[in-house]
């Protein structure tokens, strides 16, 4: 997020790209569905590109994060086929995670039930979601507006990521 709202009035530039794919390979390799907050963040380093710089520009650099990540798990699943464990990796990463989950629409849908999104628990906590949201009214006020859609768009994925295996 702070490589992607950096406040310079030029494009991010290759290296920056490259790096800010291999920093979200990392995460996914971890935990795969980081790649939404992934996708929601450069969805909107397209449509609301750097200061000087074009849509075009912001598109190749978008690609270029896109290549570093399938090149990370494509050199991972190349490990595991070279050892022989191809069929573990893909029942541990793959078949696994979606009988974990199930239906991640339901599991969407549900997530969005005002006792999900404001737990009882969580009560003692409304101060600090009221500073939040007046930072964030200041935000939209003041910031440019790429920078507050960035904050937008990872506050979403963070809700989808939480929301998406079904399990909070």
């Amino acid at each position: 997020l702070a490589l992607l709202a950096q406040a310079r009035d030029q494009p991010l530039g290759p290296w920056c790209a490259v790096l800010i794919g291999a920093l979200f390979a990392w995460a996914s390799l971890y935990k795969q569905v980081v790649l939404m907050i992934a996708v929601l963040l450069v969805g909107v380093h397209c449509l609301f590109p750097q200061p000087r710089s074009s849509r075009r520009q912001a598109l190749m650099e978008a690609g270029l994060i896109a290549c570093v990540i399938a090149a990370a798990w494509g050199v991972v699943m190349a490990y595991f086929a070279i050892v022989g464990r191809f069929a573990a990796f893909w029942d541990t990463v793959i078949t696994y995670n979606s009988f974990y989950a199930g239906n991640l629409v339901e599991n969407l849908a549900s997530s969005l039930h005002p006792s999900k999104l404001f737990p009882p628990k969580l009560r003692l906590l409304w101060p600090f979601v009221a500073f939040a949201g007046a930072g964030l009214v200041v935000a939209v006020v003041k910031a440019p507006t790429r920078v507050w859609m960035l904050l937008l768009a990872y506050a979403l994925g963070a809700l989808i990521t939480v929301a998406l295996p079904g399990h909070f």
